[in-house]
């Protein structure tokens, strides 16, 4: 499995403080991602100009002559480039470095227990992330079993889009689900993620008639998915399923960085003001959900 980054002392993915890997691979193609290095489930060569000098050793050590100096710019050629890293190797100033590398069950249980202590005095654990942590199917299902074994919090971040026999193989093993809805109008989901939502929905309610214990995820990008046909079709769905938790996240641009840096067009967003987020708390809020803005 490909991981791109395995993150300690998170509070953000889950109840307490919590090891979060974040696994490579996505079959969404969301416009807003914030994590785009996440979305090719192999490793990616990630170039900061701000600390390259154009040496060219780079150039001279890519194998695949993926990579050119262009009227004073480096250019990578991503047809040509393998992801091998090899160019990252041969830079001198870290200008160059590769995100994801490939993992062993083993590795990953021996970061995720080197917290165990502050798991338990936090009523902490590990969420698995992404990407999309269920395209790593079986090694994701014997990651969360063998979570259980130690006694660790599980936590599963998805957005659903994946089989349902894969979904159903971590229910044993997961003691939540961080559940992402995007939109819930299928031809504007398509347009947004590049897939129909049919499935996720389909998985969602899997999860609810095994009774499993969900926190309903909404990232809300103004003018995208904000309108008010959405909210009320969000609000309908949150009465149904009765999660345990409804978060609004709202968009940031954090990661917009790292689309440069992946040589890939930057698309700017903007989330929904303070008003309109806490219009929309009060509104989950009179369902007598436990509703919050933020992870």
């Amino acid at each position: 499995m490909y991981l791109f980054n395995i993150q300690r002392f998170s509070t953000h993915d889950g109840p307490g403080i919590r090891t979060t890997v974040f696994f490579k691979g996505c079959p969404l193609k969301c416009v807003w991602c914030h994590n785009p290095e996440s979305q090719r489930p192999g490793p990616d060569v990630m170039h900061n100009p701000e600390r390259c000098v154009l040496c060219g050793r780079c150039v001279s050590g890519c194998p695949s002559q993926a990579i050119k100096i262009e009227n004073g710019t480096l250019v990578t050629d991503p047809e040509r480039c393998t992801g091998c890293g090899l160019c990252a190797d041969e830079c001198l100033n870290c200008a160059r470095e590769v995100a994801g590398r490939e993992y062993t069950v083993a590795e990953v249980m021996d970061a995720v227990r080197r917290d165990k202590t502050f798991y338990g005095e936090s009523g902490g654990g590990v969420t698995f992330s992404g990407g999309e942590c269920l395209t790593a199917g079986s090694e994701l299902t014997e990651l969360l079993r063998e979570c259980k074994r130690s006694g660790i919090h599980t936590a599963v971040d998805t957005c659903g889009f994946c089989g349902t026999e894969a979904l159903a193989a971590t229910v044993p093993y997961t003691d939540l689900y961080l559940y992402d809805i995007k939109c819930l109008d299928p031809e504007l989901h398509r347009e947004l993620t590049g897939a129909d939502n049919a499935v996720i929905l389909k998985n969602l309610r899997f999860l609810k008639d095994k009774g499993a214990a969900i926190w309903l995820r909404l990232p809300l990008i103004e003018g995208l998915n904000t309108s008010e046909d959405e909210i009320e079709g969000l609000l309908e769905l949150a009465e149904e399923l009765r999660p345990r938790r409804v978060s609004l996240l709202p968009y940031h641009n954090t990661g917009s960085f790292k689309y440069q840096r992946l040589n890939r067009e930057v698309q700017s967003f903007s989330p929904p003001g303070t008003e309109k987020l806490e219009e929309l708390k009060n509104r989950f809020e009179a369902l007598g959900l436990d509703t919050k803005i933020g992870a």
